[in-house]
């Protein structure tokens, strides 16, 4: 079973950095150099970079998993998101309304293929239809084909792509997947 818990905290958010760190080592080794890794990493999951964005409207989420026994519950991955249009998107949708942007879903090696991000996702939607939000949409690096797969069988569609230079000669080349807000998944 998991469950989540918004971070609100400094020792929350430097939770979330330090397991960042993790994640994305392994996670990104085979697409992005350890130097570009770093920097992303102390650029946009600091807890400083994190506060700056929860101050900017963005929410910040522990996945923890409770296993059942006496143990302490673990911190097994994180997500965040801001209601943001995506500028270049020119669709209907997102001009008539608002969309949920996920800005962040990690979860570690250990714990993925397990439903996770589909109780993710489902909690987010749910959050969106309150907000009468009309669509979830996120980038993720063209290299990354086990996410954008598991973004894909979650019902998300590829409906663009860019490249973004993020500084010291780093650039993120994505593809931009939005999923529409509503009840039948």
């Amino acid at each position: 079973m998991v469950y989540f818990v918004e971070a609100l905290k400094k020792t929350e958010l430097e939770n979330i950095h330090n397991l960042a760190r993790s994640i994305w080592a392994e996670h990104y080794s085979r697409i992005l150099t350890d130097g570009q890794i770093q920097y992303m990493v102390n650029n946009f999951q600091s807890t400083e970079a994190i506060q700056a964005q929860i101050k900017d409207g963005y929410r910040y989420f522990q996945i923890y998993s409770k296993d059942g026994s006496d143990k302490d519950d673990r911190l097994i991955g994180y997500f965040s998101f801001v209601q943001k249009n995506d500028s270049a998107d020119d669709s209907t949708i997102s001009k008539e309304n608002p969309s949920l942007f996920l800005s962040k879903l990690y979860i570690e090696k250990t714990s993925r293929n397990q439903g996770i991000a589909k109780s993710v996702i489902l909690y987010l939607k749910r959050i969106a239809q309150k907000m009468n939000w009309s669509s979830i949409w996120l980038t993720v690096n063209k290299q990354n084909t086990n996410s954008i797969q598991a973004y894909q069988k979650l019902g998300f569609k590829i409906y663009r792509e860019d490249k973004v230079d993020i500084g010291r000669n780093y650039v993120m080349d994505d593809y931009y997947m939005k999923i529409g807000v509503d009840s039948s998944r």
